[in-house]
Formats: structure tokens, C-alpha cells, sequence
């Protein structure tokens, strides 16, 4: 019995690589990602065809295909499972948090005023 449980203590740990929390479609397009893709399709379609007809074809056909390429952008995950609207929240929560900054306070100004003041 004892030598069961040394035998599990001396396995050497092993630490997964970073495994998403979903099933990707494509790396780091998964199921949601494609709902939000297929409602922004259809919106860039809408928006493309008013377009298209107020202004020109070409107008509406670039914004269409703009809008779809942005979102795509913003949506898809990376290798940390952060897309990019994840990260720019992450980095404006660190620019608003209190900052720590190990120093220490010499008083260069009044030290040399001091010894002005003595002779």
C-alpha cells in the first residue's frame, strides 16, 4: 500500500497548456463568436444595400465588408482566450488602478538649505 502511494508522489507534475473553455470552429472563433459574426453580416448587409442605394455601390459593398473585418477583428480569441475588446477593458481597469511605487523620500532641497542656514 505504501509503495502505491510513493510510486503517485513521485510522478512529475504536469501543468496542461493553456485549453480553451470552449470548442473553437476555427482558432479562436467558437460558437458565440459565430452568432456575433452571422448578426453583424446581416446588419453590414442592411447597412450596404441602404448604401448602395443612396449613395453607390462601391460605397456600401467597402463599409459592408469594413464592418464584418472589424468585428471579426474585435471578437476573435487569441492564445490566452482574450479577444480584443477583452484586453483594452483589462488595460483601462490597470491605468485606472493605484499604482505602488517603491521609493524612498530624500528631501535633497531642505538638506542643502540646512547646511546654507548654519554657516
Amino acid at each position: 500500500m505504501e509503495e502505491k502511494e510513493n510510486q503517485i508522489l513521485e510522478k512529475e507534475l504536469y501543468i496542461p497548456v493553456p485549453i480553451p473553455d470552449s470548442d473553437d470552429y476555427i482558432s479562436g472563433i467558437g460558437q458565440n463568436e459565430v452568432g456575433v459574426i452571422a448578426i453583424a453580416f446581416i446588419i453590414s448587409v442592411v447597412i450596404g444595400i441602404f448604401l448602395s442605394v443612396a449613395q453607390n455601390t462601391i460605397v456600401g459593398v467597402s463599409i459592408g465588408a469594413f464592418i464584418i473585418f472589424m468585428v471579426i477583428t474585435l471578437i476573435r480569441r487569441d492564445m490566452s482566450n482574450e479577444n480584443l475588446i477583452k484586453k483594452i477593458i483589462i488595460f483601462m481597469d490597470y491605468q485606472k488602478a493605484q499604482k505602488k511605487y517603491q521609493y524612498v523620500f530624500k528631501n535633497e532641497f531642505y538638506a542643502e538649505h540646512e547646511v546654507e542656514e548654519d554657516e
